[in-house]
């Protein structure tokens, strides 16, 4: 059995997690300005919106749980059982239907 070592440089690192930095920043920004944009208009208007803003904020939660989980999948699959039988993918296959 061959192993493999990966060796990720400090730049690609700093990309990738930029990259999802970035992604979590625009989703959090977005649905506090929108929250912000409703709280000025007149307490009726608010009260009217208040369902928007729930749920608004649990959309925003089960988001970030997702993109946290898929980070941690793909941990899982390219880095930690790199040398699953055949390769990657064939993890990808066998762990897909897991749950």
């Amino acid at each position: 059995m061959e192993s493999y070592m990966v060796r990720i440089s400090i730049a690609s690192r700093e990309m990738f997690h930029s990259h999802l930095t970035k992604e979590a920043e625009i989703e959090i920004f977005t649905f506090f300005v929108a929250t912000y944009c409703i709280s000025l208009h007149s307490s009726g208007y608010c009260k009217g919106q208040k369902f928007y803003m729930i749920y608004g904020g649990i959309l925003l939660a089960l988001n970030t749980f997702q993109v946290a989980l898929d980070a941690l999948w793909g941990q899982f699959m390219w880095i930690d059982h790199r040398n699953y039988p055949s390769s990657p993918l064939r993890y990808y296959g066998a762990s897909q239907g897991v749950w």
